[in-house]
């Protein structure tokens, strides 16, 4: 994504990366986004993208509090929702999906759908996760 969100095109298609949305989203496919002015909430249940320092995380809002100007995202595949995002710091929102020449809005999963997902790749988070301090130990030895 451009590294000045108020510059540049109000539309903008990107590939997306990650399994932070599965079921949703799948890597490889293409987000159209539109560029948000910084005073609009954005819908919950919308896919929005916003900055965390050098980059920026893609994630489906669950919830919005206009009086302190806070929206709060989740990844579809995760149980935990990210902190508050200052409204400010969202700068674009999903409007469409493509995938193998379709083209489909960005929905949310089913409730079981998403937490099927969640089981399934808790497990396999945590084995990499394990794997990669041993590896880092057993290179620090070495």
């Amino acid at each position: 994504m451009a590294s000045d969100p108020s510059a540049g095109p109000p539309v903008m298609v990107t590939p997306f990366r990650g399994q932070s949305m599965l079921p949703s989203l799948l890597p490889g496919d293409r987000i159209v986004w539109r560029r948000l002015d910084g005073t609009s909430f954005p819908p919950v249940g919308s896919v929005v993208a916003y900055s965390s320092g050098p980059r920026f995380i893609s994630h489906r809002v669950i919830r919005v509090d206009r009086d302190r100007s806070l929206v709060w995202t989740r990844p579809d595949a995760a149980f935990q929702p990210d902190p508050p995002v200052p409204l400010g710091e969202i700068h674009w929102l999903a409007i469409e999906v493509q995938r193998k020449g379709r083209s489909f809005p960005p929905t949310p999963p089913g409730e079981w759908t998403r937490l099927i997902t969640c089981a399934t790749l808790t497990p396999v988070r945590l084995a990499r996760s394990i794997a990669g301090k041993l590896l880092r130990r057993i290179r620090h030895y070495w």
